[in-house]
């Protein structure tokens, strides 16, 4: 599948004149429009390949993983704070800047780390609760604390619980949508929205202070790079 490339995102860093269409990413657990196919980033972003049939080559030979497991399918899709490992050489995480999504290279001791939004929360048997991630990755627990808007530090692959970061006030946070993308400070406040209105967030820094939806932040630790 092909898309045409005007609608391409800015942050995927493709010629917009060059040529008409340009890779489709596939469905998956990231929005279309907010996620960067895994052969957009080896091509046009990282310059690892000059065309899709090395970028093809490449994958087949099992050197591209995202979150600790291989990726061979070209179109993959490549969201916020996925972590890929070129040849168990080099690593990268997908942060929030003001431009859209990018990508920033990481040591070796982050490669399985990584910070999630929780997106649901069901419970599924007596004391256990499945919790949904932003990134489609689903975990079992016993933690009945973890509320939907929290974040969880996980280690990947294995979908291992590390830590548990609460939306409150008093934590670091990161706007990873809006006119604020790439915003890093404290919550100061959280306003409660309702049928008419949304929840706020309001966080600030050194520099400035800022009010964002609740959806488009996301609760982080300064342990990690995420931004």
């Amino acid at each position: 599948m092909v898309l045409k490339r005007l609608l391409a995102p800015d942050f995927w860093k493709v010629s917009k004149k060059e040529y008409k269409y340009v890779i489709e990413p596939l469905p998956g657990p990231h929005p279309k429009f907010f996620c960067i196919p895994i052969a957009i980033i080896l091509r046009d972003i990282l310059n690892f390949a000059d065309n899709i049939k090395e970028v093809k080559k490449i994958l087949s030979e099992g050197k591209v993983k995202v979150d600790g497991r291989v990726i061979k399918e070209y179109r993959f899709p490549c969201g916020l704070y996925d972590v890929i490992s070129l040849d168990d050489k080099k690593f990268y995480r997908i942060v929030p800047t003001k431009k859209g999504l990018e990508l920033k290279e990481i040591n070796e001791k982050e490669k399985d780390l990584k910070i999630c939004k929780v997106k649901n929360k069901v419970k599924v048997a007596t004391k256990k609760f499945q919790i949904t991630l932003h990134d489609g990755k689903n975990i079992l627990t016993e933690n009945n604390e973890i509320k939907v808007h929290d974040s969880l530090l996980i280690k990947v692959p294995e979908i291992k619980i590390l830590k548990h970061i609460k939306m409150e006030k008093g934590n670091l946070a990161v706007v990873f949508k809006g006119r604020n993308s790439g915003f890093l400070g404290k919550i100061e406040e959280i306003y409660p929205g309702d049928m008419l209105k949304d929840w706020l967030v309001k966080i600030s820094n050194n520099e400035k202070t800022i009010l964002s939806l609740r959806d488009y932040v996301i609760a982080v630790e300064d342990s990690i790079t995420v931004i």
